[in-house]
């Protein structure tokens, strides 16, 4: 407005002089005053176009400190990440105008290797996931001078020539336009992003200032909300290990009963044929003493002996073969047969 209104102030004066004759006396000191009249006018005018323009532009600043001084409020009450996310996504669309926003989370691994995950609920982005390096160009712009970052400069700047490819497309994929990082102790822990302008228009200084402002904010309430999510995951984790350790618990308690079952009715089946074999091997030695064994009866309790002895025997086989399929030793032989047999 004020080279509008200079412009036309020195158009006006071209024209009167244009009008002015060379041969009137005193051609100089006219336009000499004409062009003092017209430099004084400057002054008022841009005085005046100044207060015509301070209510909007007032208006416009102090709305601005009222919706960052909510958004301070906001982030002393916010625990959780995804209403971290929603709250930054709200205020960045209202300061900036943004077309969309979100948080890229960073996870440090070692001192110089730098993990970048988009977070899942990222507005309008796929989930995406890569690295950077501390010590290269975007670690440097971020982490050591701390300063924002827009993805032209990243594009098309020669700060940033040296920038690997892959760090290039990881920040491509998130189709935003400028980045500011949030450094809790000396740590970078996320990215406050956002995509262009609803308007197009590029980012100004002071647009880059009230980003890093956002940033700055975030710092603890993301700090916070990351510690939350990650005692929640694990505490699902160990809620998982327990159900596990119970499940597994009652299988060892039900294998235990088997255990115990089985000894009781192998000891019983054992000890049936023992029991054979003693009783006769008793009954043999006392005939014997009084010279009653005659052939007839030496088979019939030798037969019988040989029973219990077969009996013992395909027991023991048995308890061995258990055995081996505890140890997984055992080798099965499969092949048809009548289920009659088997019934």
């Amino acid at each position: 407005l004020l080279t509008l209104v200079t412009a036309l102030a020195a158009f006006g004066v071209a024209l009167l002089a244009t009008g002015v004759d060379a041969t009137t006396p005193g051609r100089l000191a006219l336009l000499a005053a004409l062009a003092l009249a017209a430099a004084a006018l400057v002054t008022p005018v841009h005085a005046l176009i100044q207060r015509a323009l301070a209510g909007p532009l007032g208006e416009r600043r102090a709305l601005a400190s009222r919706q960052l001084r909510q958004f301070s409020a906001d982030m002393g009450r916010v625990v959780e990440l995804d209403e971290l996310i929603e709250v930054t996504l709200r205020t960045l669309r209202d300061l900036l105008r943004v077309r969309r926003g979100g948080f890229l989370l960073v996870t440090h691994h070692g001192e110089n290797d730098l993990e970048i995950e988009a977070v899942p609920r990222l507005d309008e982005i796929p989930e995406i996931r890569g690295w950077i390096t501390a010590n290269g160009p975007l670690g440097e712009r971020l982490l050591r001078a701390r300063a924002p970052l827009l993805q032209y400069d990243l594009d098309f700047s020669p700060d940033f020539a040296a920038v690997p490819l892959a760090e290039r497309q990881l920040f491509a994929q998130t189709r935003m336009s400028a980045y500011a990082p949030v450094i809790v102790h000396e740590r970078l822990i996320g990215v406050v992003c956002c995509g262009p302008k609803v308007s197009d228009d590029p980012f100004s200084a002071h647009d880059l200032e009230l980003l890093m402002t956002i940033a700055n904010q975030t710092g603890a309430a993301l700090r916070s909300a990351r510690l939350i999510a990650d005692l929640r995951r694990r505490e699902a984790e160990q809620m998982a290990l327990n159900r596990a350790l119970s499940a597994t618990t009652q299988q060892l308690e039900k294998l235990n009963g088997v255990k115990t079952d089985f000894i009781t009715i192998a000891s019983h089946e054992l000890r049936t044929p023992l029991a054979q074999i003693r009783g006769y091997v008793e009954i043999m030695e006392s005939m014997n003493d009084e010279g009653l064994l005659d052939e007839d009866q030496i088979a019939g309790m030798t037969a019988s002996i040989r029973r219990a002895s077969d009996r013992l025997e395909e027991l023991t086989a048995a308890m061995l073969d258990v055995s081996e399929l505890d140890v997984d030793a055992l080798s099965l032989h499969f092949a048809p047969l009548r289920l009659e047999a088997v019934v």
